[in-house]
């Protein structure tokens, strides 16, 4: 993280090269240009290990766009099954239990059981419909041709974003380097800009 403490903390003329521009309402600004300066990295760094840290706590239900995409439909014609069955089971028990049956208690009865089995599988078939939907949202965060970078790639994302909010920039080169920390895993800044669609001409 050196280099990154080196580059937010050089100077431009009076002013910082990367002058922290926002930080939360929450954090008192400190009296002097250095202390406002210091409290941005400060926060930058905090952060990084929050979002690394939500990163490594997100349940991992597949490793790959194919796999989730696969899972989305098998949750999802389950859920159809299940639905389908709880239709025929209503439309059984109106065809099974004639008008004139000489038992309206037991025909109550039955009816009272028969509309608890069909909610039961409606709502089975209601939480299939939720793990589809969970694995099509992450389906939709790998890349197309994904070579197993999408928890970088979201992290990066999240970097990015914040950099923005602190600094008013990309400053992918922090970004990488702080990213390979996190990873262990040597990250260019050449990558972060290809991930996130970053113009090769636009600086830091």
């Amino acid at each position: 993280m050196k280099w990154v403490w080196r580059e937010l903390s050089k100077r431009q003329g009076d002013d910082y090269l990367h002058r922290v521009k926002a930080l939360p309402k929450r954090l008192a600004r400190p009296a002097t240009g250095a202390e406002w300066q210091t409290a941005g990295m400060v926060f930058l760094f905090s952060q990084a290990i929050e979002i690394m840290r939500a990163e490594l706590s997100r349940p991992v239900l597949t490793a790959s766009r194919k796999e989730a995409e696969t899972a989305r439909d098998v949750w999802a014609a389950r859920a159809i099954s299940l639905r389908s069955l709880a239709r025929t089971l209503g439309e059984a028990a109106a065809e099974y239990i004639p008008p004139d049956y000489p038992d309206p208690d037991r025909v109550e009865a039955f009816q009272h059981l028969n509309s608890a089995q069909m909610r039961t599988l409606e709502d089975a078939a209601e939480i299939l419909e939720e793990f589809a939907q969970v694995e099509d949202e992450a389906a939709s965060e790998f890349p197309d041709r994904d070579r197993r970078n999408a928890s970088k790639r979201r992290v990066t994302g999240e970097l990015l974003k914040l950099c923005r909010v602190i600094f008013g920039k990309d400053l992918a080169g922090c970004v990488a380097i702080i990213a390979s920390i996190l990873f262990k895993s040597k990250i260019s800044r050449g990558t972060i800009r290809s991930w996130h669609r970053i113009p090769a001409n636009k600086t830091p």
